[in-house]
């Protein structure tokens, strides 16, 4: 086993401790910055040392991160450094990346899908998607940012007793300015046969 999977074992472990209840938030946290130091990354691991407890999710409905990546190395942590504790489950489809991607994003206890790359944004989404374990799913682009404010919305909108779609308002800026807005459907049930 490589370090970056093996630090991913050791993070999966973890979570399915403190989302189970036997961890608490400050062992949890404390191990995961252990965890994240052994692996050379100490800015993630001051990061989820100094992080407020998250509220515990209900039993009752999961949601999974889905994204499709290609040589993102740089920003699949600074997206899953604000939200990977928000989701039970992380996949990450790799189309062919020539840098670590893959590594960095097992780091973060993700499901890797190897997809060839043939043009077609939809099939690759569609094979992230297919390999959730969860009640719904929220798919983001890698370089997205999704703010912690909206971590707690979210959470709302997936244990809602009746599965629905939702649309998000996607801003894309550059340099800080915002150049486009845009009603994007990025939260949905997972459904069989569909």
């Amino acid at each position: 086993m490589n370090a970056a999977n093996e630090t991913a074992a050791r993070l999966a472990y973890l979570r399915s401790e403190f989302l189970a209840g036997i961890l608490s938030w400050k062992e949890f946290s404390y191990s995961a910055a252990v965890i994240y130091s052994d692996a050379g990354l100490p800015v993630r691991a001051a990061a989820i040392a100094g992080r407020d407890r998250p509220q515990l999710r209900s039993e009752s409905r999961t949601c999974a991160l889905a994204m499709i990546v290609r040589d993102e190395n740089q920003n699949i942590s600074a997206l899953l450094d604000t939200c990977d504790l928000l989701f039970d489950e992380i996949i990450v489809c790799d189309t062919g990346s020539t840098d670590d991607s893959v590594d960095v994003a097992r780091r973060y206890g993700a499901t890797i899908v190897f997809h060839n790359w043939d043009d077609d944004f939809a099939s690759a989404r569609n094979a992230a998607i297919s390999a959730a374990q969860t009640d719904m799913v929220m798919w983001l682009d890698a370089d997205d940012v999704l703010p912690v404010e909206s971590h707690g919305h979210i959470r709302e909108l997936v244990e809602k007793t009746i599965p629905a779609a939702f649309a998000f308002r996607i801003v894309s800026t550059r340099d800080g300015v915002a150049e486009q807005s845009l009603l994007q459907t990025i939260l949905f049930p997972v459904l069989d046969n569909v």
